[in-house]
């Protein structure tokens, strides 16, 4: 659940809220999740989550950073002038908070199998996600340590007869589990069904959720976007 609309947003009050609206809405786990921002946006949610949890130890699963490891290709809503490749400073920050960074997701093609070790090896959890990574890029992830996909077919290359891509790499992986957003508009009924014959308890029902969920608006705000909201549809 997106929680960076501003940096303003990002504090323990806000978790708070969240945590309130996903106990309404039958949410059974809660990962509170930056995309992709500045280093010092990151360091204030790592900073955020860990007094979240000192608070509130059983609440949250800890934070998931997506992005800003990201392919810009399949960037999604997430800003492109955050979106960049791995630096050693940044990489050892998330391994030394490893203790409040449940998940990281990244795009495999644009980082170096050392680094999905190095992260994996602090304890973090490396998911691969908004990715233009063929089927070879993705397997040389999965090898690195990679267990677990971000919103399986969205932000990711369609599957085609010669080339499988992210998605087909995904199905071909017995023991990488996946999320899905099963809300009927970014992934078609017929696909997730196809996923759950294909990946079968590896697959996590995810929410994708944004701050303003649980809310009635008429508008409402990613990170330097405005969005008008019709019928629950933004």
């Amino acid at each position: 659940m997106q929680f960076n609309d501003s940096p303003e947003a990002v504090t323990v009050e806000t978790l708070e809220i969240m945590q309130k609206a996903n106990e309404r809405s039958g949410c059974t786990s809660f990962l509170p999740t930056l995309i992709t921002s500045s280093d010092d946006l990151m360091k204030q949610g790592v900073r955020v989550m860990r007094e979240y949890l000192q608070k509130h130890p059983n609440q949250a699963l800890g934070l998931h950073l997506e992005g800003p490891w990201l392919n810009i290709v399949k960037k999604g809503t997430h800003n492109p002038d955050y979106v960049r490749k791995p630096d050693a400073a940044l990489v050892d920050f998330l391994c030394d908070n490893a203790d409040v960074i449940t998940k990281v997701t990244l795009a495999p093609e644009r980082v170096e199998p050392e680094v999905i070790r190095k992260l994996v090896a602090a304890g973090i959890v490396v998911s691969a996600g908004h990715s233009n990574a063929t089927l070879k890029e993705a397997k040389v992830g999965f090898r690195a340590g990679i267990t677990f996909a971000t919103h399986l077919y969205n932000a990711m290359p369609y599957i085609t007869g010669r080339e499988p891509g992210l998605a087909g790499a995904i199905f071909d992986e017995p023991d990488v589990y996946c999320g899905i957003i099963v809300d009927g508009m970014h992934v078609d009924y017929a696909n997730v069904r196809n996923a759950k014959r294909l990946k079968g308890d590896k697959l996590c029902l995810v929410t994708d959720a944004t701050a303003p969920a649980g809310r009635i608006l008429t508008s409402s705000f990613l990170p330097g976007k405005q969005y008008t909201t019709a019928m629950g549809c933004a």
